[in-house]
């Protein structure tokens, strides 16, 4: 297999990510829904979900640029993944496969760029150069290089990012990792109808509580044990009332 001039495109490097990111253990969905949650790939590792937007280029290092049309720096849950398949007239395969750089969203702000404007849509944008970001002549590839660290949940991160529409990313979630599933596909939707109603459960009591609703009616409302609904509001970060 090798990467052709003609399929080296923002479509390859999406497959070339969702690849990796099998193989390294994650399920992986295509995303979907309204403007404010679409991005391209939807990821998930021991019920841990990330929302991933792929940047490519394939020119000299010292010309290659990523471009970010809507950067968003403040989502927790989103990782800028850029790839680069090198100069244009050589041919790659997966024994020189593209190189591939992970930043958090919370980090984009941290890396050298250049502000830019889309004169078709007026919006500005970002221009995000691969030298002195992701290589440079003096130390070679840097810290960004398949950064698998902005997978790793840390205590204080959120559940999920206030900005995230939360019920669409879980039914996106459940719904499209059916496909990445062998064997017996009337039992995984069983299994999955289970985890969807499980995860809805979850987001009604995270709207009663911050609606002000006691533990005790929560509990009769959702008929789960108040030890359980106290393990949520920790695993949510949710404030303790006083």
């Amino acid at each position: 297999m090798s990467w052709e001039l003609s399929a080296r495109s923002g479509g390859a490097a999406e497959s070339y990510i969702a690849y990796v990111m099998g193989v390294n253990d994650f399920d992986v969905g295509q995303m979907i829904g309204g403007k404010a949650q679409s991005t391209d790939l939807l990821v998930s590792k021991n019920r841990d979900i990330w929302r991933i937007e792929v940047k490519s280029c394939s020119v000299n290092r010292n010309q290659a640029k990523f471009r970010i049309q809507n950067p968003i720096t403040d989502d927790e849950n989103l990782v800028y993944a850029f790839v680069y398949f090198g100069i244009k007239q050589k041919k790659q395969n997966l024994n020189d496969p593209p190189r591939i750089f992970f930043v958090g969203s919370m980090k984009l702000n941290s890396l050298r760029t250049k502000k830019i404007l889309n004169e078709k849509t007026n919006n500005w944008g970002l221009e995000v150069p691969y030298e002195g970001n992701f290589w440079s002549k003096k130390d070679g590839y840097t810290k960004h290089e398949k950064n698998w660290r902005v997978f790793e949940k840390k205590q204080k991160s959120k559940f999920l990012s206030k900005n995230t529409d939360e019920t669409k990313l879980i039914n996106s979630y459940h719904r499209l990792f059916v496909s990445n599933n062998s064997g017996d596909i009337g039992a995984w939707n069983k299994e999955i109808r289970k985890r969807t109603k499980e995860d809805e459960i979850r987001l009604q009591f995270k709207a009663q509580y911050n609606r002000g609703n006691t533990f005790s009616s929560i509990s009769r409302s959702l008929g789960r044990p108040l030890s359980e609904l106290k393990r949520w509001r920790g695993n949510m970060l949710l404030p303790k009332r006083k």
